[in-house]
């Protein structure tokens, strides 16, 4: 009998865990199937929590919580219809409405009172909870350190990795699959490289003090116009209040709201018909639905705000100087005839918050020489970027022709569906990616 295969995640967030469960369905500790073994320098779920940044854990959910680690129990992968309703069947266990239940000691999280009060959107923290509970309840080991590098060594996966709290080096599993997920560090612009006293991102914008410090009649710049954007401004008209003045500069000039019609939701749901539409098409169904985009809640409150003022504007350079942030900006949009005005803004705010968006290509600046090298073998490239990593990504979300095994599920979105990077399709998602072990 060959030995039981191996499954490194990085990262314990909702993708994690929802591999956790299905592998818990699947067989729990049976030989049969791979071991997770979950990667995280915190705990799980650790960037809803509040905890850590990203959050303060108090923004609700942006989707429907019964989106959750087994949505859409649609499984075909697993044999004939019995069986793949048996899985469907034991993935119920790790729902969103069975947490409820399980929870029911607590009143206001029952799943009777969760009806009753309309099915409302959790917070982030509650959220994180659920995932929690789901965890522990699999077989699925979590190892608290943080990677530092990732290499291939004789078929396998080589992590080098640390304790995140003494720095030491501690030793990693190896592993014969691994799957990236996380959303990574916050992207930067011209100027800004680390927090200070006046300017900071939607990372570590939830670890500091700097919304407590802001006066209510601050001025402040957010710079970005995607959902990182929305829980910032949420944000501040919960802890600030109506005297704060607050400027959203974005590439559009425009907020969107993420298209939630069921001819948008179910590619999210069901990836069946994804591969019909053109490229052209997945392109702007992703901008509409997923790229630039506030959620329904969010874009509602918004349009309340009056004191929230959007502007078109490619940010040139931001800068603290004395008590003051000077961003200066010009407009991205060509005239009509096509010739890119070189108009340039240069404005003065108390406090100034990047929210741009997160790097999804994190994980490529911690590859060794020797895994980048096999990596750019098989994308035919030297250039790590989403595109051309994207195209390469097949129905495993797995990159095609590496082995051992790499998973790419926040990149799949292009050529596999649109639901892979974010909470579309949790038990899709485990489907796809366990089913290449079956």
């Amino acid at each position: 009998m060959s030995a039981r295969k191996r499954i490194l995640v990085i990262g314990a967030g909702p993708k994690a865990v929802a591999l956790a469960a299905k592998a818990q369905a699947l067989g729990g500790s049976s030989e049969q199937w791979p071991e997770i073994h979950l990667i995280d320098r915190n705990q799980v779920a650790a960037n809803w929590t509040g905890l850590h940044g990203y959050t303060d854990g108090a923004q609700v959910l942006a989707t429907s919580p019964l989106r959750d680690v087994g949505f859409p129990y649609r499984s075909q992968c697993w044999g004939d219809s019995v069986r793949n309703r048996e899985i469907d069947s034991k993935m119920l266990a790790f729902s969103w409405p069975a947490f409820l239940v399980h929870d029911a000691g607590k009143r206001t999280r029952s799943f009777a009172d969760w009806v009753d009060r309309g099915s409302p959107q959790p917070s982030l923290k509650q959220w994180a909870e659920y995932l929690d509970w789901v965890y522990r309840s699999t077989a699925a080991t979590l190892h608290h350190m943080e990677v530092t590098e990732i290499d291939i060594e004789d078929g396998k996966w080589l992590l080098h990795a640390e304790d995140p709290d003494t720095h030491h080096h501690v030793p990693a599993p190896l592993g014969d699959a691994l799957v990236i997920t996380g959303p990574g560090p916050a992207k930067k612009v011209p100027g800004y490289t680390t927090p200070t006293e006046r300017m900071t991102d939607a990372q570590h914008l939830w670890k500091g003090n700097i919304i407590s410090e802001m006066p209510p009649d601050a001025r402040v710049a957010v710079v970005g116009d995607g959902g990182a954007a929305s829980s910032v401004i949420m944000t501040l008209l919960d802890q600030i209040g109506p005297d704060c003045e607050i400027t959203v500069i974005s590439q559009s000039g425009v907020t969107y709201t993420r298209g939630e019609s069921y001819d948008e939701n179910r590619h999210y749901s069901d990836a069946t018909y994804w591969s019909w539409l053109d490229g052209q098409s997945r392109k702007r169904f992703i901008q509409h639905t997923a790229r630039g985009v506030f959620s329904i809640h969010a874009k509602s409150r918004l349009n309340e705000a009056e004191n929230v003022t959007t502007v078109s504007g490619d940010i040139k350079d931001i800068s603290e100087v004395g008590n003051q942030v000077e961003v200066v900006y010009s407009d991205p949009k060509p005239d009509e005839s096509g010739f890119m005005p070189s108009k340039r803004e240069d404005e003065a705010f108390d406090y100034a918050i990047i929210a741009v968006g997160f790097d999804e290509l994190w994980w490529t600046h911690k590859l060794t020489n020797r895994a980048r090298e096999l990596i750019g073998e098989r994308i035919n490239s030297r250039n790590f970027d989403m595109v051309t990593i994207g195209n390469k990504i097949n129905s495993h979300l797995e990159l095609e022709g590496l082995s051992p095994a790499l998973h790419l599920p926040m990149l799949a979105g292009y050529r596999q569906g649109p639901g892979f990077p974010g909470l579309g399709c949790l038990g899709l998602l485990s489907d796809q990616i366990l089913s290449f072990y079956s």
